[in-house]
């Protein structure tokens, strides 16, 4: 079974010959590097394949696309508001594993309160970067950075954390 990164959303058809407009969070301008396929979920859980033939990006950063057998802006449409996923070996080759991006889904360990939960979500602001998990039924959001990190370990998709104290929703 393959492994699913999303990456970002189908936002609408571009022109007349089925070009899509592409939103992506992600830093690099165009995120497709040697990316012969990307995956659009169809239904939950079911992932159809479509092959790139091109991606120009835009001034707005984000891209146009071009997929194999999109040829009209009808069939461009219909895949509006589409999540789009990689696989996890061009996930992982185009994006390195300190990129906080990549973190979505990995499994929280805090030093004190144990496991956490999955990381549902990465908010990157100029301060600092953010991660949501949802612990004990609501919503945490997380401080990442150099002094909350203890261990990052890719392959286990496990991130080690020391929770700063009186963070809000922990208890005290």
């Amino acid at each position: 079974m393959i492994d699913y990164y999303c990456i970002g959303t189908i936002l609408s058809a571009h022109g007349l010959k089925g070009e899509l407009v592409f939103s992506h969070g992600l830093k690099e301008l165009s995120p497709f590097n040697g990316t012969k396929v990307i995956f659009l979920e169809e239904n939950p859980g079911t992932y159809l394949p479509y092959f790139l033939q091109s991606s120009i990006p835009h001034k707005s950063g984000r891209l146009y696309l071009r997929l194999e057998g999109i040829h009209s802006r009808e069939a461009a449409q219909a895949l509006r508001g589409k999540s789009v996923y990689l696989g996890k070996e061009d996930y992982f080759r185009i994006y390195h594993i300190r990129a906080p991006h990549t973190w979505l889904g990995f499994q929280v360990m805090d030093k004190h309160l144990g496991s956490l939960g999955q990381i549902t979500e990465v908010m990157e602001t100029p301060a600092q970067v953010l991660a949501s998990v949802k612990w004990q039924g609501k919503s945490l959001l997380i401080p990442l950075n150099e002094e909350t990190i203890l261990n990052l370990d890719g392959d286990q998709r496990l991130l080690t954390i020391s929770l700063p104290e009186g963070l809000p929703g922990l208890p005290s």
